[in-house]
């Protein structure tokens, strides 16, 4: 028979916390003996290691106590309610995306020059400069007058050359 995701989601948190806890036990035990034998630096980061596994072990326990608080069926309609949500978001991404792209085609149509991403027409072209990381190479290219120009969307940001 097929468990459930939430039962095997309360079967791993229990898991783990446990795992959790018998860790935290043998990385305590272990930086007390590492004391003993005169290694404090390692005996204080297993010691510290031993805190954090409790906190993580903690942590579990109390997302398990929520998770069996929640039951299975609330949890089911929270996970489809996840699931309607991130649908919807996704037809509204398509949506907008094919609504920019619509108004890009129209003001390719006129001539007019829009950014990639939102369509708008504020742009403005910068020039951009050569490298300085390679000074010979640099002045080279600032005396043939190789520099770029870039245009720049003032709406999104969005970088693009001129032609795309």
């Amino acid at each position: 028979m097929k468990e459930s995701k939430y039962e095997e989601l309360v079967f791993v948190y229990g898991c783990c916390s446990v795992v959790s806890f018998i860790g935290a036990f043998i990385f305590f035990v272990g930086g007390i003996c590492f004391f003993n034998l005169k290694e404090s630096g390692t005996g204080l980061f297993v010691i510290f290691i031993s805190i954090i596994s409790l906190f993580l072990g903690f942590y579990l326990l109390k997302k398990l106590k929520e998770l069996q608080a929640m039951g299975p069926a609330n949890y089911n309609k929270k996970i489809q309610a996840k699931k309607y949500a991130a649908e919807q978001q996704r037809i509204r991404e398509n949506q907008r995306l094919k609504e920019i792209e619509i108004k890009r085609r129209n003001l390719a149509a006129q001539g007019i020059v829009s950014c990639p991403r939102c369509a708008s027409t504020t742009i403005t072209a910068l020039r951009t400069r050569p490298d300085t990381t390679a000074i010979g190479y640099s002045v080279a290219r600032e005396l043939i007058g190789s520099c770029d120009v870039v245009n720049v969307c003032q709406v999104c940001g969005q970088r693009f050359y001129p032609g795309v």
